[in-house]
């Protein structure tokens, strides 16, 4: 169940999604409960198997401020109990002061949680490493939680053809962007280093921002990235 929905003033109006779980048994047996939670998404998993999600970008569920999860057993006349083994939670890790995961595609996950049509190559990425090949037309994007109202940097390494760079700030529920800035760079077959420098909007305490990070090749020939950071200035 996923509540919150609350007017202008906020007054509570409804729940935004309600769905029941069929074909587990939970009495006498151990059953695990999982929740991936990203500024975009929630997905809700049952011994590791996906039973419903909540993906639409026009319509995003996912909170913007904390997420509470509360275990409870419905039952008549007090004849229902309920055992708990273990709540475990776990973050993607960032590294260095890097508000982006998997920045250098060296993961196992190989593109995620970035997301789009490209591929991962080993040796064509900075110093040899792993890139992001993005063929022309392509893109990559990645949806972030950021603080309001702060300056950041986004620095990336690229080669091959034009690529552009595109920060965008993401109405909550609706999904609606609105530019923040946009920056076209023209690689080089060796490849250099850019950077793009922005401010996030406004939005009440302590909620975050959710903004997107997207790149598109708009030349006619392969290009790559790699090592991708978005830092506080």
């Amino acid at each position: 169940m996923i509540h919150g929905h609350v007017d202008s003033k906020g007054v509570f109006q409804r729940n935004l999604a309600t769905h029941i779980a069929e074909g587990y048994e939970h009495v006498g047996q151990w059953v695990t409960h999982g929740v991936l939670w990203t500024p975009t998404s929630i997905k809700h998993y049952i011994n590791g198997d996906l039973i419903k999600e909540y993906t639409n970008k026009h319509q995003i569920y996912a909170p913007n401020h904390f997420l509470n999860v509360f275990l409870g057993a419905y039952g008549s006349e007090g004849g229902v109990n309920m055992e708990v083994d273990y709540i475990r939670a776990y973050n993607w890790p960032l590294k260095d002061g890097n508000e982006l995961p998997n920045p250098d595609f060296e993961g196992t996950a190989g593109l995620a949680p970035w997301e789009g049509e490209a591929t991962v190559d080993a040796g064509s990425g900075e110093k040899g490493s792993q890139a992001v090949v993005l063929e022309p037309g392509q893109k990559i994007e990645q949806y972030v939680y950021l603080d309001p109202q702060q300056d950041f940097k986004l620095m990336y390494w690229g080669k091959g053809d034009q690529v552009r760079a595109d920060v965008d700030d993401v109405t909550a529920v609706t999904g609606e962007l609105s530019n923040l800035k946009t920056l076209v760079t023209d690689q080089t077959k060796k490849g250099g280093k850019h950077e793009l420098n922005f401010l996030t909007d406004r939005e009440i305490h302590p909620n975050k921002k959710i903004v997107r990070i997207a790149f598109t090749n708009i030349g006619k020939e392969k290009a790559f990235l790699d090592n991708i950071t978005l830092k506080k200035k």
